[in-house]
């Protein structure tokens, strides 16, 4: 774990400030904080990348400020893009016996993942209570498909 010291508000991060992901690593540093100004919401922050320059981080990756550092978290695009490579070129890092109905399954339900979360993230610029209530239905939907759709054939609910 980074020692990224105390946490502090998120207009208080400072240009250069080390960004880094949820294991640790250091990806880049902040080059601009953006936020709503009216309402005090933050937005994200414009990262620079070493190897690939200016990129926007939105406000629901972002775990922690910190006097000495950004922590961000992992998302659904993330997973989304994980997964892909992981059953890319013929399943690359899949067990050679996983079922294939199985991994078919897990492939449909990240589809809908990206898009809803991205929308919930837009709404909730602008309407912050209707944006929480839509992550919160997002994990529902995930919970119970989870449970519906992740039952074992004769398993006992």
């Amino acid at each position: 774990m980074v020692d990224d010291g105390p946490a502090i508000h998120y207009s208080a991060v400072p240009r250069g400030t080390p960004v880094y992901d949820a294991n640790g690593n250091e990806i880049g540093t902040v080059d601009r904080v953006m936020d709503n100004h009216r309402e005090h919401i933050l937005d994200g922050f414009v990262v620079r990348m070493p190897k690939h320059g200016l990129r926007f981080v939105d406000a629901p990756e972002v775990a922690r400020t910190a006097e000495r550092g950004v922590t961000l978290t992992i998302t659904a695009l993330f997973f989304n893009l994980m997964w892909r490579y992981a059953i890319g070129g013929g399943g690359r890092l899949l067990r050679p016996d996983a079922d294939r109905r199985e991994v078919d399954g897990i492939t449909r339900s990240y589809r809908p993942g990206v898009p809803m979360y991205a929308a919930a993230t837009v709404v909730g610029g602008f309407q912050a209570e209707l944006g929480a209530a839509l992550f919160a239905a997002i994990a529902l939907f995930y919970v119970l498909s989870s449970a519906v759709f992740g039952r074992e054939e004769g398993a006992v609910p």
